[in-house]
């Protein structure tokens, strides 16, 4: 068994995270497993919070937060779609063309 784990990423589902973290920690022994989190990784926060309440596992406040905010998000939908003037989009057109001849 291992005492210490570290996920460079909080994993993909939830099987491959519990896959993770379950290598520490073996047969009753203590283990800790960290995840290092960046902010492509909080719309994956809301599932690794929930598992680690339900498994009575602390949870730093920051990532407390990060996954309500996530959340929220998640549960008010798209955001709706930015108007854009017709001289913004000829501009954003003029620049492509700019960045494609170069």
């Amino acid at each position: 068994w291992l005492r210490h784990v570290i996920n460079v990423s909080a994993g993909q589902s939830v099987d491959m995270y519990v896959h993770r973290i379950g290598r520490c920690g073996r047969a009753g022994a203590q283990g800790q497993a960290h995840t290092l989190l960046t902010d492509a990784d909080s719309n994956l926060l809301p599932g690794r919070v929930s598992l680690l309440h339900r498994s009575g596992q602390a949870v730093p406040p920051a990532v407390l937060q990060m996954a309500q905010r996530t959340a929220a998000r998640q549960a008010a939908g798209p955001a709706p779609p930015v108007a854009v003037t017709e001289e913004e989009e000829i501009e954003v057109q003029q620049r492509l063309k700019n960045a494609e001849a170069q």
